[in-house]
């Protein structure tokens, strides 16, 4: 590992594109980099590939999975300029271009699509996750039938992939209430018995797969099987404890089966585990409603508006 001087340093230098420390050229920068990468290292891994990149600075490797390390601890625009500069050394790399695509994906969607051309027509892994990435870009521009297309094609690229399959699944359970008069979506698949079968093979490939499991358990609650549904998420919950919108999930069903008590425990959960969404005050205060503890009620329906009105702020700045 590395030594706590040498991390001291890149703590210290983090915006210098060149942090200087003693590297030593019998050392295997390369292989270090990788296995304190795999340990979630990502500042011990940044410091190995600035020395290897220091000998090698053609080595799009090296720069990609730089790349990844910076994107790890939030360094994003440091990078992209590292997939940028693979992508020109070797525009063959189709995990650089895939990697760059997803950072960029959200502001410049048509580049994005770019550069992920050529890796969807490929097969494997590279190519089901470039088709997932297409399929999710294709989704936040309104053209769902093209990402369904996408997501099947992850699949065939790739039918071990269990994202692919919980991709498709997603899209298969989806729906919209939005109409063509008012400028709003009309879409909807609503297929419960396909994406069933797509999240059960997701899990399948992939026990620990909680949002596998949970979303799952939403497909359950819809076709009124809450005992699979409660099994699902449980399961999600266990693997994921810390994460409250499962507990939301849960909740929810609970509150719909009047389990009151078990909804209030959920949603208590949920929000001492994130207290900045307004949703899960929202729907407290249902439950609230529904147990007579108006007071209540209508302190977590104050405290939802606060918290809407504090997100349209923050979207302004």
């Amino acid at each position: 590992m590395i030594a706590g001087s040498k991390r001291f340093w890149l703590l210290l230098h983090l915006a210098i594109p060149a942090i200087i420390v003693s590297c030593k050229p019998e050392r295997d920068y390369w292989l270090m980099a990788k296995s304190e990468f795999s340990d979630k290292d990502y500042l011990g891994a940044i410091i190995e590939l600035n020395c290897l990149l220091e000998t090698d600075s053609l080595n799009d490797s090296a720069l990609v999975l730089r790349a990844g390390s910076f994107h790890k601890i939030g360094k994003d625009e440091k990078a992209l300029q590292d997939l940028k500069m693979a992508v020109e050394i070797n525009p063959s790399n189709s995990q650089a271009r895939l990697e760059n695509a997803r950072l960029i994906a959200a502001d410049n969607p048509y580049s994005a699509l770019l550069l992920l051309q050529g890796i969807t027509e490929k097969t494997g892994r590279i190519a089901s996750d470039a088709l997932i990435e297409q399929g999710r870009i294709h989704y936040f521009a309104d053209r769902f039938s093209e990402s369904l297309n996408d997501f099947t094609a992850a699949i065939d690229a790739d039918s071990s992939y269990a994202l692919a399959w919980y991709y498709r699944g997603l899209m298969r359970s989806s729906f919209f209430d939005r109409d063509g008069s008012s400028g709003k979506k009309i879409f909807a698949f609503f297929d419960f018995d396909k994406s069933l079968c797509d999240f059960t093979k997701a899990v399948e490939l992939q026990p620990d797969f909680a949002d596998a499991w949970f979303q799952r358990a939403m497909v359950y609650f819809n076709m009124f099987d809450g005992v699979n549904g409660l099994k699902d998420a449980n399961k999600a919950i266990a693997l994921e404890p810390a994460y409250s919108y499962y507990y939301l999930g849960r909740a929810h069903y609970y509150r719909e089966n009047a389990e009151r008590t078990k909804a209030l425990n959920d949603y208590n959960k949920a929000i001492s585990l994130f207290d900045k969404d307004p949703n899960a005050y929202e729907e407290r205060a249902v439950l609230y409603d529904s147990l007579g503890k108006t007071d209540l009620a209508n302190k977590d329906r104050k405290t939802a508006f606060e918290l809407k009105a504090q997100q349209e702020m923050d979207k302004k700045k």
